[in-house]
C-alpha cells in the first residue's frame, strides 16, 4: 500500500501536468535559450512568435514532464 503522501503528491503532479501549457515554449521538442524560442527539434525550424506562443497551435505538442518510453 502507498503511503498517504505519496499518494497525494502523485495526485498534485497529475493537476500539474494538466496545467501546462500547450505551446512551443513548454514543449519537448523545444530547445530554449531563456524564455526565447530558439529551435523546433521535431520540424528543425524555428517557430515564428505567434506560432510558438499560441496554445494548440501544434499537434506535435509533447510534454516535457513525460518521458516517451
Amino acid at each position: 500500500m502507498k503511503p498517504l503522501s505519496l499518494v497525494d503528491w502523485e495526485r498534485r503532479m497529475e493537476d500539474l501536468r494538466a496545467k501546462i501549457p500547450k505551446n512551443c515554449y513548454a514543449c519537448g521538442h523545444a530547445i530554449l535559450d531563456g524564455d526565447k524560442m530558439m529551435f523546433c527539434r521535431e520540424f528543425k525550424e524555428v517557430p515564428p512568435d505567434t506560432f510558438a506562443a499560441t496554445e494548440g497551435e501544434c499537434s506535435t505538442w509533447c510534454s516535457v514532464l513525460e518521458t516517451p518510453f
